[in-house]
């Protein structure tokens, strides 16, 4: 008959989650049969299809992200979330200064995630953020020369090498020499594991570079 107050921080969200997921677990009773799946053991099961599938790299994001998930809903079971705890994991990134993309793009891989474990879908189109796509302009010619007069040595071959190539910088981050045929005017970019576009052969694909024209 006593009332326990628990401290949870002075986050919004956050006391907003923790007291749904206490309610939940008060109202219900243990859970059994597929109920009884913990969102942990859930979460483990879907990494590691995502790091046979799609790769390391992927792996450590959606796990770094579905982490984040689990700590801020505090709950135990996997049918323990609900909308609301998208909402408020939602509101807790905004809040933290995420744009608009990150948002949808977050809540979308989390989505993905509670539904390969069975969950219905629980965003619909208007509970998320519009985006407003951003339109990039190309460097002009002029730019990219005023550019090269002030860049030393290494610089100035990267610029060079992302100019002719077209690569975007994080394929040429983890590129080696072995990668670059200059005979053959290629380098060759890595793969994703299992794909099977027609332009990837067993190792990847190839660009082949030529004399650069500037603009879109």
């Amino acid at each position: 008959g006593k009332v326990k107050w628990q401290s949870v921080g002075r986050d919004y969200s956050t006391a907003r989650v923790v007291k749904l997921t206490k309610e939940r677990k008060l109202k219900g009773a243990s859970p059994t049969g597929p109920n009884k799946v913990t969102l942990a053991e859930a979460i483990d099961v879907y990494l590691a299809k995502v790091r046979t599938v799609n790769g390391f790299k992927p792996y450590e994001r959606t796990k770094w992200l579905l982490d984040q998930f689990a700590a801020f809903t505090h709950a135990e079971y996997l049918h323990e979330i609900t909308k609301d705890h998208l909402v408020a994991f939602m509101t807790h990134l905004k809040d933290k200064g995420k744009s608009p993309k990150t948002l949808r793009d977050r809540i979308g891989s989390i989505e993905v995630f509670l539904q390969s474990r069975g969950l219905p879908k629980f965003m619909k189109k208007g509970d998320l953020p519009k985006v407003t796509k951003k339109l990039v302009d190309c460097y002009t010619e002029d730019e990219f020369n005023k550019m090269l007069a002030v860049a030393d040595e290494d610089e100035s071959f990267l610029l060079q090498f992302l100019l002719h190539t077209g690569v975007r910088k994080q394929e040429a981050a983890h590129m080696a020499w072995d990668d670059v045929k200059l005979d053959e005017h290629k380098v060759l970019v890595t793969a994703k594991p299992n794909c099977r576009c027609p332009n990837c052969g067993p190792d990847g694909f190839h660009i082949i570079w030529t004399t650069p024209s500037f603009g879109c």
